[in-house]
């Protein structure tokens, strides 16, 4: 990046970690590149040896805009953890931005108004939007299906991960380098490969060293595959996937104490969700612990919990049981939609 013959630097490094991403490089990356925005930023892409043809797509991508491109890459995979750290590395910003090789951006102005509002509060250490999600398979598009509720306090943002409230997507964040920088050096649960995921302790670090602040609009679409990281058609994958988290989640509840009734909250629902992967993939061991942690830190049973369980041990009991659950959730969700709408009023539609 050059202005009167001199290199400017970046106020903003958009970090994109891609393997075997070749249907969906493209669109990620002229997403990025079609920013509107009145200061200088790079992208930074952490190519770890694709095999479908990603990488020769991204050779050429950096070849077209040396100036805006700059490219991290190895003769051999490094695998998704050191990919990420040595894209981050990398980058030069003041701001780092993230947006991984199949997902995308689809605001032009995304980029402004984040980097407005860090801008704004130098006490904030990340800010994330909602999302689109857009079903690959089904080739169907959920606008802002991925949201955080109003109200929240962005100085409490670790424990409202914790206990679910605000999920950030990786697609959606920015946040000051200088902070990921400090989590990666000094915290070894964001470099440590044997967790199947980065993102999550990334945030809740980040939530540690200041306040994390949200965009209430779908700023970026993530592409919802068949099997990835944290999902797949097979439902032991999937519980495999759960446990893991489950276990992070539990690692920082011991490393970060909370008030002690949030620390039961957020066990007794990581309890019942496991209770429920626990039951669609028939895992009747598994079912039997959560249902015992569930009802150790509720107090009681439900009649949900005791469905899942009994349920969990034969295909014919729980598909018995799946129309009760499914029933028993749907009118969960009406009535959550209900409390919220007399809260905050009628929605307001994003714009399409």
């Amino acid at each position: 990046m050059k202005a009167s013959g001199k290199t400017v630097a970046p106020l903003v490094s958009v970090a994109m970690i891609t393997y075997n991403h070749r249907e969906y490089i493209h669109q990620s990356v002229e997403s990025i590149l079609s920013q509107q925005v009145n200061f200088p930023f790079e992208l930074v892409i952490g190519e770890d040896f694709s095999t479908d043809g990603t990488r020769e797509m991204v050779f050429k991508l950096q070849k077209k805009y040396p100036e805006r491109i700059r490219l991290v890459s190895s003769e051999s995979n490094v695998g998704a953890h050191r990919n990420a750290v040595r894209t981050e590395q990398a980058c030069r910003g003041k701001y780092v931005a993230f947006c991984e090789g199949d997902d995308f951006w689809n605001d032009p102005s995304k980029l402004a108004k984040q980097i407005a509002f860090l801008e704004a509060r130098p006490d904030y250490s990340m800010v994330h939007s909602h999302c689109n999600r857009y079903f690959v398979e089904e080739r169907r598009l959920a606008r802002n299906s991925l949201t955080v509720p109003r109200g929240l306090d962005d100085g409490n943002a670790f424990e409202e991960m914790l206990l679910g409230r605000r999920v950030p997507l990786t697609v959606t964040v920015v946040a000051r380098l200088e902070k990921v920088h400090w989590a990666v050096a000094h915290c070894p649960e964001c470099t440590d490969p044997t967790w199947p995921m980065r993102d999550t302790q990334m945030w809740l670090e980040l939530s540690r060293l200041g306040k994390v602040g949200c965009i209430h609009e779908p700023l970026a679409t993530t592409n919802v595959l068949a099997e990835s990281a944290g999902q797949s058609r097979d439902p032991l994958k999937r519980l495999k996937f759960y446990l893991a988290a489950r276990k992070l989640q539990l690692h920082y509840l011991d490393k970060y104490p909370v008030a002690a009734e949030v620390d039961r909250v957020v066990r007794e629902k990581l309890a019942l969700t496991l209770l429920w992967h626990a039951f669609v993939s028939g895992n009747a061991a598994v079912a039997d612990e959560m249902y015992s942690d569930f009802v150790a830190r509720r107090g009681r049973p439900t009649l949900r919990a005791r469905w899942l369980r009994w349920g969990s041990r034969s295909p014919f009991r729980r598909r018995m049981v799946s129309p009760l659950v499914k029933a028993e959730s749907q009118w969960q969700r009406i009535q959550r939609r209900l409390t919220r709408s007399s809260l905050t009023g009628p929605a307001i539609a994003p714009a399409r």
